[in-house]
């Protein structure tokens, strides 16, 4: 979905996308997603690994009002 620019993400490519995500092996969403939620973003943040353990969830900063 995030390929598709936000004039096109029809009802129909919304059920497409949630089809095709229906279709991943559960263990595809175990280490969860990280989606783009603002096209064309200035700001800049940042993702630290916490860990080596993949289980544990890495510390996300999005920054996403914040001025470059």
């Amino acid at each position: 979905m995030s390929t598709l620019p936000p004039n096109q993400r029809t009802p129909e490519a919304l059920e497409r996308a949630i089809y095709n995500m229906s279709k991943l092996d559960r263990a595809a969403f175990r280490g969860g997603f990280i989606l783009e939620n603002i096209m064309g973003s200035i700001s800049t943040g940042h993702l630290e690994l916490t860990s080596k353990n993949p289980n544990v969830n890495p510390f996300v900063t999005f920054n996403y009002f914040k001025l470059p």
